[in-house]
């Protein structure tokens, strides 16, 4: 299991996030559970950290940070429930499957990105953990049901506490009912890794190679 911290406060002013490489691929269209998925980019970002709405997600510098951006709509036309902690990426060549270490999407029309919220499968006791993460028994880790045979599993524990004391967790994603928007998911990858599949349950949605 590896580590990466999240730095807990508000954002404030703009961040310039400079992008290394951007593949842009609009023909991939898949269909996983009661949604339909378009692959629009994958990402390298040269920064140490996934920005969203309220927080920043610092990982290793000596690994790769990527994010893989899909238009997502229901195939019902009517809101569904969406569970990022179906989403994972798996390399077959080095026989891995990673648990993404952020999900989000936009609101409304805008450009703002939101969080699904952090879940914890115990009641948090600490100030810190109450604000950032919720305990909520009746919605399950998903990511533990689609374990591929013969690959091991990759999370990322979230350090919520400082660094003169450090509180390591391991959390999940909540979910949400949600109709149309893009979703983007965050991955903190080997450095050696080119290529990849991020799947919606057993279902692959995007097939990219750096």
């Amino acid at each position: 299991m590896r580590r990466v911290d999240i730095a807990l406060y508000m954002k404030s002013g703009t961040f310039l996030i400079v992008f290394l490489i951007s593949n842009l691929i609009f023909s991939q269209k898949n269909i996983a559970d009661n949604f339909s998925f378009r692959l629009i980019s994958t990402t390298k970002n040269d920064r140490i950290y996934f920005s969203t709405s309220t927080y920043y997600i610092n990982v290793p510098d000596e690994e790769k940070r990527i994010e893989v951006r899909f238009k997502m709509k229901s195939v019902s036309g009517e809101k569904e429930n969406f569970d990022p902690n179906k989403l994972y990426l798996v390399s077959e060549e080095y026989k891995l499957r990673l648990r993404p270490i952020d999900v989000k999407h936009n609101y409304g029309v805008g450009m703002v990105y939101i969080g699904f919220g952090f879940l914890l499968d115990f009641p948090p006791k600490s100030k810190t953990l109450k604000k950032w993460a919720d305990y909520k028994p009746n919605i399950k880790d998903t990511f533990l049901d689609y374990k591929i045979n013969g690959f091991q599993d990759i999370s990322c524990s979230i350090d919520f506490g400082t660094r003169k004391k450090p509180n390591l967790v391991l959390p999940y994603f909540d979910n949400k009912n949600l109709k149309s928007c893009k979703i983007e998911v965050y991955f903190s990858i080997p450095s050696e890794l080119e290529k990849g599949k991020v799947y919606y349950g057993d279902n692959v949605i995007a097939d990219f190679e750096f």
